[in-house]
């Protein structure tokens, strides 16, 4: 380890998820620590974000000071509250602890019940939607939970390589046994050695391959029994090389075992050290055992929880109410004329050649020229130069920096142009966040989707009465206004009130 703390520098306050990670990558390469507890060691790499989760108490991608206070005070080996890993240790088992808490004995239909209806969702919102929202929860924590299984396997095979080594080093260079018997045991080590390699290679595949099954059984994604039918198969293939590895292993253990019983050496803790060698493989090997036997029933658990929800969303329709007429894209029929008739009173210097692009545009990205124009209505006054003082967020949609930065530009070329110009930027951006929110090219966009592209566009594909932020956030807080009556949370349809509201009146009493 440096004499250079790299906890310090990898918490800091307003840090984000993805900078931290960034961050953590940076620092990893730069380190040469062999720690068994080491953030730069396997047993943690594999989860890191995992860390950043818990220390990220509200959830809003940021760690605030209160947060950061919260952070130093694991601060438990000398109190001068500058973190080492042995501190980061404690907040990593914590984080462990916190998720295997929620999923306890119950039964699934309990679990449901106590997350669903009775402790984590407002009764006015209880429906399909609010089970989508504890679905997505279900999957985060299995995948957290596959992390954990990932990193307790990385972690025990470093152990265990490292164990055996110095026994290896032992046997072979201080003991004395015959060269017959030494090149035997050699055999069998390395023998050993590459079953133990060939088993993570198998594990971790099955755990791929695990998820992707679980994955498609989640959301429904099989599309054909064959595909279901060559998963299980290969499953079922895994599983049984995993079983003959493991038997192989067995088998060259006991061999090398017997080799051991039989060797001595001049060194007065030659059979001390002989002994707890051997006793830290074989505890490592059942604790290994152990904690993935756990996290794995969890996954189970929770692949049984999501069947019920599954099984109750069949049973319940999604609470949608008053939105009948404005929740799905509405065709347009008009040219630039009928468009700049509706918008242009309030923005008589809009050119035609404005209004030609936008209908172009918005055949193109699927929704209602009218939508697009109320979603740069409400982002900036339909204005190419307005910039947000604080984020810098500039233009028709108000493109951050990093935003404008990917699409091939900065926010101070975008104040230069015409809002004409703009709007190709405007396609390239809602063309980029479609893709990735998981719509289909031709998928038609209605106005509360088109909106949140723009505004998260993570959330696009929410069904109307999902929650997208809730009070405590950060994101609430900067967007509570939009809460309608003041229910303690962001709805999909709030946003869909919130981009009528900037449309004209011709259109609202159309």
């Amino acid at each position: 380890m440096s004499d250079i703390n790299p906890i310090d520098k990898l918490f800091t306050k307003d840090i984000s998820k993805e900078v931290f990670i960034s961050r953590y990558n940076e620092l990893k390469t730069q380190s040469g620590t062999t720690e068994d507890f080491s953030i730069f060691e396997n047993d943690l790499s594999g989860s890191i974000d995992l860390i950043y989760d818990t220390i990220d108490t509200n959830h809003d991608n940021n760690i605030d000071e209160g947060e950061l206070k919260t952070l130093k005070d694991y601060d438990t080996t000398d109190g001068n509250q500058v973190l080492s890993e042995s501190d980061l240790k404690i907040l990593y088992d914590k984080a462990i602890e916190n998720i295997l808490s929620k999923y306890t004995s119950q039964t699934p239909q309990e679990l449901y019940q106590d997350n669903v209806i009775k402790n984590k969702i407002k009764p006015s919102v209880i429906g399909e939607s609010v089970q989508t929202a504890y679905k997505s929860q279900l999957a985060c924590d299995s995948d957290t939970l596959q992390q954990l299984i990932n990193a307790r396997r990385n972690q025990a095979f470093a152990k265990i390589s490292r164990f055996q080594n110095e026994l290896n080093d032992l046997i072979l260079n201080h003991s004395n046994l015959s060269e017959k018997e030494k090149n035997e045991y050699r055999k069998k080590s390395n023998e050993l050695t590459e079953k133990r390699k060939l088993l993570k290679e198998k594990e971790d595949a099955l755990a791929r391959l695990q998820v992707k099954i679980r994955t498609k059984n989640n959301e429904s994604e099989y599309k054909n029994n064959k595909t279901k039918e060559y998963l299980t198969n290969k499953v079922s293939q895994l599983q049984n090389e995993i079983s003959k590895l493991n038997f192989d292993i067995k088998t060259l253990k006991e061999s090398q075992q017997n080799i051991i019983n039989k060797s001595s050496g001049s060194r007065s803790d030659f059979d001390r050290q002989k002994k707890e060698l051997t006793r830290k493989i074989t505890q490592e090997e059942i604790e290994c055992q152990t904690d993935i036997g756990n996290y794995s029933n969890k996954i189970i658990l929770i692949d049984n929880v999501h069947k019920y929800a599954l099984s109750q969303s069949s049973n319940m329709s999604e609470v949608v109410q008053n939105y009948s007429d404005s929740d799905t894209a509405k065709p347009f029929t008009g040219d630039a004329k009928t468009l700049k008739d509706i918008w242009g009173k309030g923005h008589p210097n809009l050119s035609n050649g404005f209004y030609n692009k936008a209908i172009e545009i918005s055949k193109r990205i699927g929704c209602n020229p009218n939508d697009l124009l109320a979603v740069m209505q409400a982002e900036s006054g339909i204005s190419t130069t307005i910039q947000n003082k604080n984020s810098r967020a500039t233009g028709l949609i108000q493109f951050m920096p990093t935003t404008a930065k990917e699409l091939g530009t900065s926010t101070e070329a975008l104040k230069q142009m015409s809002p004409e110009q703009q709007l190709v930027f405007v396609e390239k951006y809602l063309q980029m966040t479609k893709k990735r929110a998981g719509f289909n090219k031709d998928e038609k966009l209605n106005p509360s989707q088109l909106y949140m592209l723009v505004f998260s566009p993570k959330y696009a594909k929410c069904s109307m009465n999902e929650a997208v932020y809730k009070q405590g956030s950060l994101a609430y807080k900067l967007n509570r206004g939009l809460d309608r009556n003041k229910k303690g949370y962001i709805t999909m349809a709030d946003l869909n009130l919130a981009l009528e509201r900037h449309k004209p009146k011709s259109l609202k009493n159309a």
